[in-house]
């Protein structure tokens, strides 16, 4: 008998520290699910520091709306990022 597959969690990185690790509703993270987590519109962030098959999504108008930065997925993503990041594996985007 075989083992049922568990979700695999998404991390959210909050910009005023700490990570929370977070799961879509269903089987894949809706467009408004991922907005909620970077409040508002997703724009995703090209980078080679994260394990193969991961996304980061950040807050397309971080800079404009003059959102924090977030250190430690800036670490990640080798330069800056503003505002509260997710971070999903890419089987999970629909």
């Amino acid at each position: 008998m075989s083992e049922p597959k568990t979700k695999a969690s998404s991390l959210w990185v909050k910009a005023h520290g700490g990570d929370e690790e977070v799961f879509p509703a269903g089987a894949k993270w809706s467009l408004s699910e991922m907005q909620a987590k970077v409040g508002g519109f997703i724009e995703r962030v090209s980078t080679t520091h994260l394990a193969k098959g991961q996304i980061m999504f950040v807050n397309e108008e971080g800079l404009v709306k003059g959102l924090s930065r977030n250190r430690r997925a800036s670490i990640v993503a080798g330069r800056d990022i503003v505002g509260d990041v997710l971070i999903v594996p890419e089987e999970q985007v629909a």
